[in-house]
């Protein structure tokens, strides 16, 4: 461990100084640079405590699994793709969330979300009208990579299912940006 520290540190001043790695032909820097690049900066104190706490999260973010950041399966308020008008603005009130999943019939089937905004406003749309896709990834999956999925696909909520299909929690973008910034007021 102690060498290969040594050969990152030794190759992240390197490239800091505009030598490349001419051996691997790379000239980003990996993961294991970075972090000791940004531990020396904050032993200088160059970075804030906030901006040190944010690069870390930044590092252990690739490594987090869905399960540890999704709003568990109990927690989720949603509605039926059949429950009136009247009760899916019932289900807004009382949750208070921006993003109501749809389901049909059961939580583990999951068929999009509607926003709460958007519903409540538009009293002429029908619920399907006003559907919205989701993206939906097993626990195990890594947050960078749905992160990344949703990004690309514009998506703003994500279904979390276990081995068996069974939905198990639900992840916003918003979720998953508080995993680098921290805590920032908004819920699913």
């Amino acid at each position: 461990a102690r060498v290969a520290q040594h050969r990152d540190r030794r190759r992240a001043g390197l490239r800091l100084a505009g030598i490349r790695d001419f051996m691997r032909g790379v000239s980003t820097l990996t993961p294991g640079e970075l972090r000791i690049l940004f531990e020396e900066v904050g032993e200088e104190a160059v970075l804030t405590g906030a901006e040190r706490r944010i690069a870390s999260r930044i590092f252990e973010f690739s490594s987090t699994r869905a399960a540890e950041v999704m709003t568990p399966r109990l927690d989720i308020r949603s509605a039926d793709r059949r429950a009136s008008r009247e009760a899916l603005a019932e289900v807004i009130r009382a949750s208070r969330h921006t993003r109501i999943p749809i389901s049909d019939g059961t939580i583990d089937q999951i068929l999009g979300f509607v926003n709460a905004k958007e519903y409540l406003l538009n009293p002429g749309a029908s619920l399907d009208e006003l559907l919205k896709p989701v993206l939906i990834v097993p626990e195990t999956k890594r947050v960078n990579e749905i992160f990344h999925e949703i990004q690309r696909r514009r998506l703003g909520m994500v279904v979390v299912v276990d081995e068996y299909g069974h939905t198990v929690g639900i992840i916003t973008k918003e979720d998953l940006v508080e995993e680098i910034v921290g805590e920032i007021y908004d819920e699913y």
